[in-house]
């Protein structure tokens, strides 16, 4: 596959590491053993306090973290609700925990379940799934927690992309009995890979805590080159070098020419969000510790997690106001007492292809992303706003690196293009 230059290119995504952090994070690991340390038993308690609920603990990815919940409530041959609009790993999670599914359809301003009256009659239900997708939080959230509440259903937040956002004052996370946070390359923080769970109960954190000391050590030079190259994407995610490095990269590892080997190297297939491959069993990559380098990498972002959280939303808001009046332009919506954390922008322009708005949006220099363009249930007549989000909706280009430029940039390109 030949390489793809831009001469300028906005990233979708960058990496939120502190750059400043990757200097103690080589006198770490040149200075300490590598698998020894109290930085995650700090970043579990520091995560906790933000959360404000007791127990906090961290697991190498939020897919495996939440098998291990769906195993803890035994939801082997029960009903799991969940949406037919997300990642397919949050899916194949309750599969691996020998759950079943039980779609509902999705809001198409918030792209979180819609509660349908019709589980008032369901039966054998194991657990509810909370998703909370792109950091936005649903009109049906209330609903689904008096319904958890009065058929004694647990609950379980998948909060991947939502640290910082809230109900009513009460942050995401401790709504329900457990709650999952991601800690992707893509996330709002990141340690290279992660998923945090926050829980108010000290039984699902001394069953986790229990299953924890049952994995073995990763392989310390996958992790220290994986934790290397996030922050040399950050440091290539500049507009006028982006486009001449990570971009053919890339581009050149998401051809299925690469994917394989590459997921073996990264530990996560990177074409699932685009083509919603499902994995029969949990894979065994996943079934490893979480380091103490990683827990210090995302620890120098984390503490700054007020500042970054208002400069999402900032940016959000931007975004917002540049394309107010575009009638053609379907934007995020924040209703009283939701406060919203924008872990991704999703737009949609009815009755125009994401797909073919993207090599648009490409030839004007801004790169943006298609999750997903799947649903996970098997029918699309039976959810019509998750299939249309998946033929529609996309995301614009949406970290904290954004300058002022990059936003107006992708205002004009967006109004432009939808017209």
């Amino acid at each position: 596959m030949p390489l793809i230059f831009k001469k300028k290119l906005i990233p979708y995504t960058v990496p939120e590491v502190n750059l400043q952090g990757s200097f103690s994070s080589l006198k770490y690991f040149l200075s300490e053993k590598s698998h020894q340390g109290k930085e995650i038993e700090i970043f579990e308690k520091e995560f906790a306090h933000f959360i404000d609920v007791p127990y906090a603990i961290i697991f190498p990815s939020a897919r495996y973290a939440l098998y291990l919940l769906y195993t803890f409530f035994n939801c082997k041959n029960k009903r799991v609700i969940v949406p037919a609009y997300t990642c397919i790993p949050a899916i194949d999670a309750v599969k691996w925990a020998g759950g079943l599914p039980f779609f509902v359809d999705i809001e198409l301003n918030t792209y979180n379940p819609v509660f349908n009256q019709k589980l008032e009659k369901l039966n054998n239900i194991g657990a509810l799934c909370l998703s909370y997708l792109y950091g936005l939080i649903g009109d049906h959230v209330e609903e689904f927690i008096d319904f958890s509440q009065s058929q004694n259903i647990p609950i379980i937040e998948d909060a991947a992309i939502a640290l910082g956002g809230s109900l009513h004052g009460k942050k995401i996370g401790g709504l329900g009995d457990a709650a999952v946070f991601s800690l992707q390359s893509s996330k709002i923080i990141t340690g290279w890979k992660g998923g945090m769970v926050t829980t108010h109960r000290k039984d699902i954190y001394e069953y986790l805590l229990k299953e924890r000391t049952k994995l073995p050590l990763p392989s310390l030079s996958k992790v220290l080159f994986n934790v290397v190259a996030t922050y040399c994407r950050t440091f290539c995610s500049k507009p006028t070098l982006y486009g001449y490095t990570l971009y053919p990269i890339k581009s050149m590892i998401s051809s299925k020419l690469f994917s394989k080997s590459i997921s073996f190297l990264i530990n996560q297939n990177p074409t699932e969000a685009l083509t919603g491959e499902s994995e029969p069993f949990l894979p065994s990559y996943e079934k490893v510790q979480f380091t103490p380098l990683q827990a210090l990498m995302a620890r120098h972002s984390f503490k700054n997690i007020d500042t970054l959280l208002k400069k999402r939303v900032f940016n959000a808001h931007c975004l917002i106001k540049g394309l107010e009046g575009q009638s053609n332009i379907v934007l995020p919506k924040e209703k009283n007492g939701r406060k919203h954390t924008y872990g991704r922008f999703p737009v949609r322009v009815p009755g125009k292809s994401k797909f073919n708005l993207q090599k648009l949006f490409l030839k004007e220099g801004i790169e943006i992303a298609l999750n997903y363009p799947y649903i996970c249930a098997p029918s699309h007549t039976e959810f019509p706003n998750a299939s249309l989000a998946s033929k529609e909706t996309f995301l614009l280009p949406f970290h904290t690196f954004m300058s002022k430029k990059d936003i107006a940039d992708t205002i004009h390109v967006l109004k432009t293009l939808s017209l």
